[in-house]
């Protein structure tokens, strides 16, 4: 029963003195064999379940182990004994023209049995009284997993660039991506003799992936590698992108290809768009799987057949030797739920992923819990704190001021206000080799007049102003300035309080971003990918802004579309922390 319109079910109803005919019992088998097919290929796949192991019995013959199937239809397949079989036995061999590999599949098949006499006299020969589920081999040369189909129809889209005898090219690009995870651009390459060098090269072109550069893909293969599949993956970082829609094309719309001392250029039109999503890409995709129309997700493969392996030939004139025989892609297994289990805790175990806590469970990774500790602190303390000492001299001849003045100090943590906390330290007149008579003191030293704890220091005091508009500081030394005899060492700390209007001064500050280009120069209603940075060269999250209402304009990502007026305009880069940098667009025509 191949039956890809699985509803509505019908079913049986009966009651005493119903005639019962064949039309009646088939319904009755259809109706449980459908559903079950139907939760198959819902909840369980199509692919390989158990066994089904293919193995080289000499160079021409293969031996297939006992095991269970599920096609895209959701019949199962079971081979119960082991089955052995020439390959130019098997359906789909050319004799004509031996490729050097093939598919070895399994489908499906019923096969009557039992020849019984027909009391309605149906056929003169008889009518065969029993269907035996059994299934047949073939060869293919290509195949496509039901899993890859749903990749294809659901995250990426797989385009042919190059299909000869020797090299067949195929480039795998996403469809959607998300800004929490990098994604990989996969350049796949099947090379289908030995004995012959190989290169590919080509680069992709988009406006905002990977900043505006190219995505460059190499494969260079000599005359000594294996034929079999080989991919060239590149990672593209999407996690400074906002929301956009990109567009990815071949860079100068062809690409190279060498096969031994061939040169071609392939000339191929790609406008590949690419959604880049700031949501989690297994949510979206969940979304996209649950959004497609029932009629498409009950649609079987192509192709109702299973992969049970890649069977690589040497061919020789009109015959053949097995060279090796390779296991099908994961996607051709049905993981059942234990084993699924199994492996995802190996993966929790061994990749650091999180594991759920069960009811009762309190065991946390105290190491990884510091480490995360340690490094918010680190950020909040280069983020947002300065300190520093400042020493008054000793004033020369009489003193007539009432305080001590230092110079302007630039604390580096650029414009903003802050809170300064002040502590003079205190050094004994007789030598101290290990600094146990040394103290700070903070806030009123005369506090501790009277006391075990007073000094033989002059009574002084220490206060500040802060310029928030300048990114700088002054402190003033008071109190018995007469009695100063030796420089005083004052030590300070500042703690920035962020806000609007905060900015970087000095090229060291942790904080600070930079625009690239800068300045930049494009022509007249051109665009131009700016890039902010942060002193470490890694992309920085910003918002964009252009001055005038005539110097063009500039989106989430850092697009600028120049206006159509020639001159000198202003962009500006504000970063998450309120921090703002000035870039300059140079629009002129060549």
């Amino acid at each position: 029963m191949k039956n890809d319109k699985i509803y509505p079910f019908t079913r049986n109803r009966y009651f005493y003195g119903k005639l019962l005919t064949v039309r009646d019992f088939e319904i009755e088998q259809r109706y449980f064999n459908d559903k079950r097919r139907m939760t198959n290929r819902l909840a369980v796949g199509t692919g390989i379940l158990s066994g089904l192991d293919v193995v080289a019995v000499n160079d021409r013959t293969i031996s297939i182990d006992p095991g269970v199937a599920i096609d895209s239809y959701g019949r199962e397949i079971v081979v119960s004994l082991p089955a052995m079989h020439m390959l130019s036995d098997l359906e789909g061999f050319d004799t004509e023209q031996i490729l050097d590999t093939y598919y070895l599949c399994m489908a499906y098949e019923e096969l009557p049995t039992e020849m019984v006499h027909s009391v309605a006299q149906t056929s003169d020969d008889g009518e065969y009284s029993r269907l035996n589920e059994s299934f047949k081999f073939t060869l293919r040369r290509d195949y496509k997993s039901s899993v890859e189909q749903l990749r294809e129809r659901l995250l990426h889209t797989r385009y042919n660039l190059y299909d000869a005898d020797e090299l067949k090219v195929d480039l795998l690009l996403y469809d959607i991506v998300s800004t929490q995870r990098e994604f990989e651009a996969q350049l796949v390459v099947e090379k289908k003799a030995e004995g012959i060098p190989s290169s590919v090269v080509l680069a992709l072109q988009g406006t905002y992936l990977n900043n505006g550069k190219p995505i460059e893909f190499v494969y260079d293969a000599d005359e000594k590698t294996p034929y079999g599949a080989y991919t060239v993956s590149v990672t593209v970082g999407t996690d400074q992108l906002k929301p956009v829609v990109d567009t990815l094309k071949l860079s100068g719309g062809s690409f190279d290809v060498t096969i031994g001392e061939r040169s071609i250029e392939r000339a191929v039109e790609i406008n590949h768009q690419v959604e880049v999503i700031d949501d989690d890409l297994k949510d979206a995709i969940k979304k996209r799987y649950y959004e497609l129309p029932f009629d498409e997700i009950m649609q079987a493969k192509e192709d109702d057949v299973v992969c049970l392996a890649k069977v690589n030939l040497i061919p020789a004139g009109e015959t053949y030797l097995i060279d090796s025989i390779q296991k099908p892609e994961g996607g051709e297994f049905i993981i059942p739920q234990a084993l699924g289990t199994v492996l995802n805790e190996l993966e929790t175990d061994f990749t650091g992923g999180t594991t759920p806590v069960e009811a009762g469970d309190h065991t946390f990774d105290e190491e990884k819990i510091q480490e995360a500790i340690e490094m918010q602190v680190k950020r909040d303390r280069i983020g947002n704190v300065r300190t520093g000492v400042f020493s008054f001299s000793v004033p020369e001849g009489r003193i007539q001021e009432k305080a001590l003045f230092s110079d302007e100090i630039v604390h580096g943590l650029g414009r903003g206000e802050g809170f300064l906390t002040f502590a003079i330290e205190h050094a004994p007149d007789v030598g101290d080799d290990f600094g146990s008579s040394r103290q700070v003191f903070f806030g009123d030293s005369s506090v501790f007049e009277d006391s075990a704890y007073a000094i033989d220091q002059p009574d002084l005091k220490v206060s500040g102003v802060l310029y928030p508009n300048k990114g700088s500081f002054r402190m003033a030394l008071s109190g018995e300035l007469k009695s100063i005899v030796r420089p005083i060492r004052v030590r300070w700390r500042l703690e920035q309080m962020y806000s609007e209007t905060d900015q970087p001064l000095t090229d060291d500050d942790p904080l600070r971003i930079d625009i690239t280009p800068n300045p930049g120069r494009v022509l007249p209603r051109q665009t131009l990918l700016l890039e902010a940075t942060d002193v470490d060269g890694e992309p920085a999250i910003c918002t964009w802004t252009v001055a005038g209402e005539e110097g063009g304009s500039i989106d989430d990502n850092g697009l600028y579309t120049a206006p159509a007026k020639e001159g000198v305009y202003t962009v500006t880069a504000t970063s998450d922390k309120g921090y703002e940098t000035v870039g300059y667009i140079v629009v002129e025509n060549e």
